[in-house]
């Protein structure tokens, strides 16, 4: 949102926090190669870092990245490194699913669950065989699809 902020500013948009910014810290230097000073207060340096951090989303004062006109889902999008969809996602996030139920299904697709397999990972001592069967090793595949 502080970059919806900083894209009016580098627009010159016909507003009261604009014109407040080029009277009070500006004065007549550009935007996009503006430095704050080191005794600006903790916002202002952090709107200039958002301002560092979005600056090349922007040639001559316009917000080049799609969607053309400047909007914060838009920026988000852009910083979000493009990833292909997962074919787990609608089983996991759905209206049906108790909130519980859904951060341990995302645990379970990035197989982050704290098995007996990890304990044998940090080198403790223990039995690596599935309690509940004793057959195999405790794994995801065996502990949801192959325990008899």
């Amino acid at each position: 949102m502080v970059g919806r902020l900083v894209a009016w500013v580098a627009e010159k948009r016909d507003s009261i926090r604009v014109h407040w910014v080029y009277q009070n810290h500006l004065k007549g230097r550009d935007w996009i190669k503006y430095i704050p000073c080191a005794n600006s207060s903790w916002v202002w340096r952090r709107i200039c870092k958002v301002k560092q951090d979005i600056a090349h989303g922007f040639v001559d004062r316009d917000w080049v990245v799609q969607p053309t006109r400047y909007t914060p889902a838009g920026c988000y999008e852009w910083f979000r490194e493009a990833r292909p969809p997962v074919h787990w996602s609608k089983v996991v996030w759905n209206d049906w699913a108790v909130p519980k139920h859904q951060f341990l299904g995302w645990l379970v697709a990035h197989e982050a669950l704290n098995k007996v397999n990890k304990l044998v990972q940090y080198v403790l001592e223990v039995d690596d065989k599935f309690l509940m069967c004793g057959q195999s090793e405790e794994c995801l595949s065996h502990l949801f699809f192959e325990c008899q």
